[in-house]
């Protein structure tokens, strides 16, 4: 994750990500914030998980392109959202 976390710019990119795939997918935070499951296609419910830089998340998928999407998601997790440090 990058310096700031799944904050409002990469919880956008994240979103964004997720609809291009005909796939549920969803997001856990593993922090004291919020330790829950929500659903990866809405900003809002990205925000509330609080995940910050540091921190775990495990992204989980189903449906037709579930493995597709998961790689990408990765991908864009390890690019830090494409943002500088």
């Amino acid at each position: 994750m990058n310096k700031r976390g799944l904050h409002a710019r990469a919880s956008n990119k994240f979103m964004e990500c997720v609809l291009r795939y005909n796939a549920k997918i969803t997001v856990r935070s593993h922090n004291d914030v919020c330790a829950e499951t929500v659903e990866a296609d809405s900003v809002m419910e990205l925000l509330l998980l609080g995940a910050a830089c540091g921190e775990s998340i495990t992204v989980s998928a189903s449906g037709e392109e579930a493995e597709v999407a998961i790689q990408a998601l990765v991908d864009l997790v390890k690019s830090k959202f494409g943002e500088a440090e």
